[in-house]
């Protein structure tokens, strides 16, 4: 693991740092390394930057990370996969969305997070009018998902209503549920 820590601190240092300042490429071998950094440094915020550095530098080459982030441990560089495989403005060729739907369904199906599922919802619903899996998850979702909350959130995406974050909901059905004085 020593040897992935020195690999992205070397990519991420003076030579790609002044390439991205003065608009100039970066090289391939620095992108493979943050690649690899994304996946398997030991720091769970060094992961997310790496992330963070693919989506906006090398998005288009990163999907397969980006896939497989979605898998970490750590929620929050899951959550930063999540928005960088299915973020048409970071890429710059066409989102390939029969590459892009089984993971965000997977993520809908299985994360432990419900914000992270609450996500994938918004992310689907984007992507269902080119694969019909998308439809199809997100109607499983509203009436079989476990989760009442993920089960209104996503039959209200399918009404066309906006869907919030989890935490929204929360707090929308707290305030329901307060005796009034």
């Amino acid at each position: 693991m020593p040897d992935v820590v020195q690999q992205v601190e070397q990519a991420l240092s003076g030579p790609v740092r002044k390439a991205l300042k003065h608009g100039r490429p970066i090289p391939a071998t620095s992108v493979a390394d943050i690649q690899r950094g994304a996946l398997e440094h030991p720091d769970e915020q060094v992961r997310r930057w790496c992330l963070f550095y693919l989506d906006h530098h090398a998005n288009d080459a990163s999907t397969a990370v980006f896939a497989e982030a979605l898998r970490d441990d750590a929620p929050m560089v899951r959550d930063l996969a999540l928005h960088s495989i299915t973020c048409e403005p970071c890429k710059e060729g066409d989102l390939c969305v029969a590459d892009v739907v089984p993971h965000v369904i997977r993520v809908l199906e299985e994360d432990p997070v419900a914000n992270l599922r609450v996500k994938a919802i918004g992310s689907l619903l984007a992507l269902a009018g080119r694969d019909a899996r998308a439809v199809e998850a997100l109607q499983r979702a509203a009436t079989a998902d476990p989760d009442p909350l993920l089960r209104l959130c996503a039959a209200e995406a399918l009404e066309g209503r906006y869907a919030p974050p989890a935490k929204r909901y929360e707090r929308s059905q707290r305030r329901h549920t307060k005796p009034h004085r």
